[in-house]
């Protein structure tokens, strides 16, 4: 009886998409229907790590508030709402954009039927809208301007018809000053061009901002000045004041904020103590520098003002009272009605940065806790109009579901015994600390469960290569363990069963200088790994030879190149009677070559003046090479366009002649396509590489060529959402194609973990992709199991309507072997079965197989595993 293997995090991939109310067009129609990905290691470590909540911001939105904060877990803008009562609807927290782009310092505002939210990256102003039961309505982020400076967080309001941004970013001349534009509630940018609101030549930072009926009052700091200053805008965008309003005589008030009563404004700062100033709609200062806390200069207290229709609410931090946030209640004419302040919170450890809202009755308070001595944290409490607090005790807003983050794997490299591979990739075994790990998977992907441990001594272990000699594999790495800032070259040999040979690791190369890119091959007998080395004070290629037994042949190493321009970025592949050993050539900044020689299996160098594989204008990195038994490829990545990095080849005969000179183009697509992985499974030259034609999130995609450079076809090995980094393939001797890489993944099963993986995938990669503009029919269908039980396949699934269903099956070479229609099945349990048995009528051998279930425009597809 044949025993089946079922990839589940391949099923719930795609019941956890389909389920969700995403639709394909979101994922720019780009998302694969049929892939054979998985993961090389499911297993997960827990890593200690404080993650920090941090900068919160609220707003009121007729039923409920929304707060918006900082989470430096993964740098995403996270939020929830909370009900008028205090209660927390969204306890897990609301991603708020989850794309990859660092995120920092938002602001929200509500405009009667949505909220809006806007935050930072390092090179924009984003900006989305959310509903009031948490949707969030455009998941990729509204692009509201580039920024080039990355400093302080931006403030907006609503002003009945639109809402207005401002921000801080450099003008003209290079200097911070404050900008803003109006947006509408579909989120629309009305504004053609950002708005200078402060026309100054000197340093402006740090902005605020409050609606006044017909205007906009700006506030911000002025760093040359040493000065608060502020100018009013019309709902129109027009600036009003040119002349900018002094709000202050003092020297050097900081973090402003200001709020509106329906007659003047109050703008209030940190001088040591509280102060403030009453504005009105004019722009004239009608009293300034009103001193409304006193508390002695203490150090910055980040205060912050709201209007609830009667009276102004200041809060802020006491550092006197040992780190408390308090409140005090001043009326519309700026006179302190509570002269010694009322305390909102004092409990244990620090609270900083605290932010206030009304619903016109009630006060909400939020705050950035220090509570569980471990990491920061949002809470909140609520007062009343009147000044008392109505909760005890304090209100958790933010959850950081532990302080522990799950393990990073990257870097991953693969070879061949010519059967199965070995796969290694750097995994992370303490925050940052960096050790090697490996697995054998079979030719038809069933992963060895026991993880190989190649090497965990001192410091980290980093960027691993590997190579088979026809006896066993030999890993090597650059090590830290002598030199903390400066690698080294160890390497240990793996037998085809997994075990570590040389378990302290061989020390390759241990001289003076770095050592870095590192690249392996074998001529069957010996190895040979090269890399990049300074320790002439240039960057050369050198090179050193192991036996088969482990004993490092080159003490010293064999210098490759010789002096001149940084060489680096090697590659090497046997080919037959040399190697050929190839690199990347710095002439000058951003300009690059690529060269090569042949190195005999003695060590010779034996094109001692170097070939010249590309010698065209720009950038040519990152070279590739493989031996097809007659001619090598050389694949690089090349800038030569101007624009974007496109993929290049050249052939090279074993004489070491060019036999396309100039190169031929592999890939051309929009966007950058980098670092370029080769290998010949004994009739066509298959390569992958990182690929950027979807948008700023890489992808892996590839092509098959021929001996004579021709592209027999392309594919599309993953475009999953997140990114997938660094691919590396190889072929065995049946002609298998397996291609590794490093995937970031939200989840592997039911597990969170927000992190990359190291996942596979063999060709053919069933690249069968939705038509553009095609959207599916939202069937709610659950999957209840799937085994195996004698000699049949069966997945039980849920329908909750009548739908047709087809069921197939393919085998590893893309071939159809089972096609089921199921018509008119549904509602209820439908039970879908494949005997084990092709088109045929013949039973299948064990393997790896491929299910596709299409009902209407929606499919499921899964892995099926058949083991004696």
């Amino acid at each position: 009886m044949k025993k089946c293997i079922i990839s589940f995090k391949f099923l719930f991939i795609f019941v956890s998409i389909l389920h969700s109310q995403t639709n394909y067009s979101e994922w720019n129609n780009d998302f694969n229907l049929s892939k054979n990905e998985f993961f090389i290691d499911t297993n997960y470590i827990l890593i200690f790590e404080q993650y920090d909540q941090s900068i919160p911001e609220v707003a009121f939105g007729e039923t409920n508030f929304f707060a918006v904060w900082t989470d430096w877990k993964d740098w995403k803008i996270k939020g929830t709402r909370i009900t008028l009562d205090g209660i927390i609807l969204d306890t897990n927290g609301i991603t708020i954009c989850p794309n990859s782009d660092s995120q920092w310092y938002s602001d929200i505002s509500f405009d009667g039927q949505n909220y809006f939210v806007v935050w930072r990256t390092p090179d924009n102003l984003y900006g989305t809208r959310i509903d009031t039961l948490g949707t969030v309505l455009d998941p990729q982020g509204i692009n509201i301007s580039s920024l080039t400076y990355c400093g302080w967080p931006p403030s907006l309001v609503f002003d009945g018809t639109n809402y207005f941004v401002v921000w801080t970013d450099n003008d003209v001349y290079n200097s911070p000053t404050i900008f803003g534009l109006r947006i509408d509630p579909n989120g629309a940018i009305v504004d053609s061009s950002k708005i200078q609101i402060s026309l100054e030549l000197s340093y402006q930072i740090n902005p605020a901002l409050a609606y006044g009926g017909s205007q906009y009052l700006v506030v911000w700091e002025d760093e040359l000045q040493q000065a608060l200053m502020g100018a009013r805008v019309d709902t129109s965008g027009v600036v009003l004041d040119t002349s900018e309003i002094w709000l202050s005589n003092l020297f050097g008030p900081l973090n402003p904020a200001v709020a509106f009563d329906g007659t003047n404004y109050m703008v209030i700062f940190d001088w040591g103590d509280v102060y403030g100033s009453l504005v009105d709609t004019s722009g004239t200062v009608i009293d300034m520098d009103l001193r409304l806390v006193n508390l002695n200069n203490t150090p910055i207290i980040h205060p912050d003002i709201c209007f609830n229709q009667n009276h102004y609410l200041i809060i802020y931090r006491d550092y006197l009272s040992g780190h408390g946030i308090y409140g005090t209640r001043v009326n519309t004419s700026g006179v302190v009605i509570d002269t010694n302040g009322f305390e909102i919170t004092n409990s244990a450890n620090a609270k900083i940065r605290p932010n206030v809202c009304s619903d016109n009755t009630n006060y909400l308070i939020l705050w950035q806790d220090y509570f569980s001595g471990i990491d920061w944290n949002i809470y909140g409490n609520r007062i009343d109009s009147g000044g008392s607090v109505l909760h005890s005790p304090d209100i958790r807003i933010s959850y950081d579901d532990s302080p522990y983050k799950i393990n990073t794997q990257k870097d991953p490299s693969l070879s061949t015994d010519g059967s199965d591979y070995l796969v290694v990739w750097e995994d992370e075994d303490s925050l940052d600390v960096y050790h090697l790990y490996g697995a054998i998977v079979d030719e038809y992907g069933i992963v060895d469960t026991c993880r190989i441990r190649i090497s965990t001594s001192a410091d980290s272990q980093l960027n691993p290569v590997t190579a088979f000699n026809g006896t066993n594999y030999l890993v090597a790495w650059e090590d830290f363990r002598n030199h903390p800032d400066s690698a080294d070259i160890y390497g240990t040999r793996i037998s085809p069963s997994g075990e570590v040979l040389d378990t302290s690791g061989i020390g390759i190369s241990t001289s003076n200088g770095e050592k870095l890119n590192i690249k392996v091959s074998s001529d069957d007998t010996n190895y040979m790994v090269v890399w990049s080395d300074s320790r002439s004070g240039t960057k050369d290629i050198y090179g050193a030879r192991l036996t088969g037994e482990g004993v490092l042949m080159d003490l010293n190493g064999i210098q490759i190149s010789y002096l001149g321009p940084d060489r680096d970025q090697p590659d090497i592949a046997w080919g037959g009677n040399s190697y050929l050993v190839v690199w990347r050539i710095g002439n000058s900044p951003g300009e690059y070559n690529i060269m090569g020689t042949r190195v005999s299996s003695s060590g010779t160098v034996i094109n001692t003046d170097e070939i010249l594989i590309s010698i065209a204008v720009n950038a040519q990195e990152n070279p590739a090479v493989a031996f097809d038994g007659i001619n090598y490829l050389v694949v690089w990545e090349d800038k030569q366009s101007g624009s974007d990095y496109d993929i290049y080849g050249c052939r090279i005969d074993t004489a070491g002649n060019i036999l396309d000179t100039g190169g031929f183009i592999l890939s051309s697509a929009p966007g950058d396509q980098i670092l370029p992985s080769i290998s010949f499974n004994g009739t066509y030259y298959y390569l992958t590489w990182e690929d950027y034609r979807n948008g700023a999130e890489a992808d892996v995609y590839g092509v098959c060529v021929s001996p004579v450079g021709m592209i027999v076809d392309s594919f599309t090995v993953c475009s999953d959402q997140h990114d997938q980094n660094d691919p590396s393939i190889c072929c065995n001797y049946t002609g298998n194609v397996f291609v590794v890489y490093s995937s970031f993944e939200d989840f592997i099963g039911n597990q969170y973990i927000s992190t990359d993986r190291i996942a596979g995938n063999f060709y053919p990669f069933l690249g069968m992709e939705e038509a553009p503009g095609i959207k599916p029919v939202d069937i709610r269908y659950q999957i209840i199991s799937s085994n195996i039980t004698g000699d049949k396949f069966s997945i039980l699934l849920e329908l909750p309507s009548t739908t047709d269903i087809v069921f197939r099956v393919y085998d590893l070479s893309g071939r159809e072997i089972c096609n089921e229609r199921y018509l008119s099945r549904g509602p209820g349990v439908q039970n879908i079965q494949w005997d084990l048995r092709d088109t045929r009528n013949i039973e299948v051998g064990y393997g790896q197989y491929f299910y596709q279930i299409d009902l209407g425009e929606q499919t499921i597809s899964g892995k099926i595993i058949l083991i004696k």
